[in-house]
């Protein structure tokens, strides 16, 4: 058997304000992003994925993605098995999708698909090369920093900044304390919060807020655990809480959300689902999509 062993090689189109709904597979899915955008949930974790930038995803990972751009998203897309135990066990270290901006993985994602695409049975051993030096250097290299932890887009803003969000981002489930935060990245609770205000202006309790409302917004839209569940599973400590903090930020109940936004919906409005006409846009650009709600300038 091959030790690469490329299912399916295509180049797909996705337009505004479509997508696919949360799946797993029992094999790897690659995507290489050649125009537009998408943004992409892998497990409990969302990626802006942007021209130039190619994201791998774990066999047996639960994933969707949605085009929230103007621009239509064309990505070239493979599907592939890997019986490699050495590459698999680096693949294994990165402990989910890996998303990489080094440009020599679109060229040789580029020049793969020709290839496949039009040099016959001649196209699947090219191919099989070009994706096994694409894995080396996705598991060797730095991986790019999209300047986005979950919800919150911290480009530009300080480095404090950038590791409060990581931390709220990796932690949001738990129970919150301002003291264990303080600690572990060793600052003054009082120069913490104040630092963190100038820069964000709002506070880590409402960043925190942000992104817990973020993950539960994914978990009403894709998948079927009832409400109360999601808001334990988001950290909020009680269902009267969640419904309000979801409410204020988003415009309208979870519920709401749920029964405007079906999870049979498989490619939006063009798809046989159910229509989003409406679905507000307040919840597709602001919390599914990941994009930054603060007010704050960036720091130059």
């Amino acid at each position: 058997m091959q030790a690469i062993q490329i299912l399916w090689m295509n180049k797909s189109f996705t337009p505004k304000g479509t997508g696919v709904k949360s799946h797993t597979h029992p094999y790897y899915h690659f995507f290489i992003v050649t125009r537009g955008a998408i943004s992409m949930t892998v497990c409990d974790r969302t990626f802006d994925v942007r021209e130039g930038h190619s994201l791998l995803v774990p066999k047996e990972s639960l994933h969707s993605y949605m085009n929230f751009e103007d621009t239509t998203a064309e990505c070239i897309e493979i599907k592939f098995t890997l019986q490699e135990p050495g590459l698999e066990a680096r693949l294994s270290e990165e402990k989910g999708a890996v998303l990489t901006d080094d440009p020599a993985v679109t060229l040789l994602g580029v020049k793969m698909a020709e290839e496949y695409s039009s040099l016959g049975t001649l196209g699947d051993e090219a191919a099989r090369a070009y994706l096994n030096a694409i894995l080396q250097i996705m598991t060797r290299r730095k991986r790019v920093n999209s300047g986005k932890e979950g919800l919150v887009d911290v480009e530009g803003f300080s480095q404090l900044t950038k590791d409060v969000v990581a931390y709220l981002e990796e932690h949001y489930a738990e129970p919150f304390s301002l003291g264990e935060l303080a600690r572990t990245l060793s600052y003054n609770k009082a120069y913490l919060c104040t630092a963190f205000k100038k820069d964000m202006k709002i506070t880590i309790a409402e960043c925190l807020n942000l992104i817990r409302v973020r993950h539960a917004a994914q978990l009403i839209s894709y998948s079927e655990q009832p409400i109360g569940d999601v808001a334990t599973a988001c950290g909020f400590g009680t269902a009267s809480h969640f419904n309000h903090v979801f409410q204020h930020t988003v415009g309208i109940k979870p519920t709401a959300v749920r029964k405007a936004y079906p999870n049979h919906i498989l490619t939006g409005p063009s798809g046989k689902g159910e229509e989003k006409e409406t679905y507000p846009e307040r919840v597709l650009y602001n919390v599914l999509a990941g994009k930054m709600i603060v007010s704050g300038k960036k720091k130059d």
